[in-house]
């Protein structure tokens, strides 16, 4: 798979996602001008104790395109059941220069990509100061749907939150780039340090106009 042809548009997509304890990823799943705001979807861990403690969330684009959120400044949204989470901001004259007009297409509830195909994922890893947005790639283990991936790779600390994505063939349509998930944790086995990348699914994406209508403290189910 020659990743790289479709990794330059992925990179465009994606966010770091700093707080005060430190940092994760995020990618653009919705881009509204109309409204004048734009959401990534993230891992939950990323920004709950931000979200609870009122506490101030950076996102900087490759682009050069930052913002510094408080509380009133954005809407949060925490799955009930995933470690999965959304964030609405403000659109700023940075960001929409940064970010995509249209997000990548994100795989449909009742579809799940199955055991042997190649994936690849990008994110922030804890490395070089965590300044350098990284790719990474290799092989579902095991599909668990509805609700997760996991993947033959690693899950560097700074990664999550990060993007999981594939090709997806369809025998009535060209093979489509296609987000699968956001990349949450490191599975290791008991007694040594190799292990499993476990992605979420992010499909709930799909019904993200009903979320978007929940108060920030509540849960997005899906």
């Amino acid at each position: 798979m020659e990743w790289w042809r479709h990794t330059r548009r992925v990179v465009r997509h994606i966010v770091k996602i700093s707080t005060p304890d430190g940092h994760g990823t995020g990618f653009l799943i919705e881009r509204n001008d109309e409204r004048g705001n734009f959401t990534i979807a993230t891992a939950s861990h990323v920004v709950r104790d931000a979200h609870t403690w009122g506490q101030r969330i950076t996102i900087e684009h490759s682009g050069s395109a930052t913002l510094v959120l408080q509380p009133p400044d954005r809407q949060i949204g925490l799955h009930s059941e995933r470690d999965s989470a959304f964030l609405i901001a403000q659109l700023s004259e940075e960001f929409r220069q940064a970010l995509p007009e249209a997000p990548i297409p994100i795989l449909q509830p009742e579809r799940h990509l199955l055991q042997g195909a190649e994936v690849a994922w990008c994110g922030y890893p804890g490395v070089e100061g965590g300044s350098t947005l990284c790719f990474f790639a290799g092989y579902i283990s095991a599909a668990k749907p509805p609700n997760a991936y996991l993947i033959d790779g690693v899950a560097l600390r700074g990664v999550s939150g990060g993007p999981a994505f594939g090709i997806v063939v369809r025998p009535d349509a060209e093979p489509t780039l296609t987000i699968i998930g956001s990349v949450t944790a490191y599975r290791a086995s008991e007694h040594e340090r190799l292990g499993l990348m476990l992605a979420d699914n992010v499909s709930w994406a799909h019904n993200l106009g009903a979320a978007r209508e929940q108060d920030a403290d509540e849960t997005v189910d899906g």
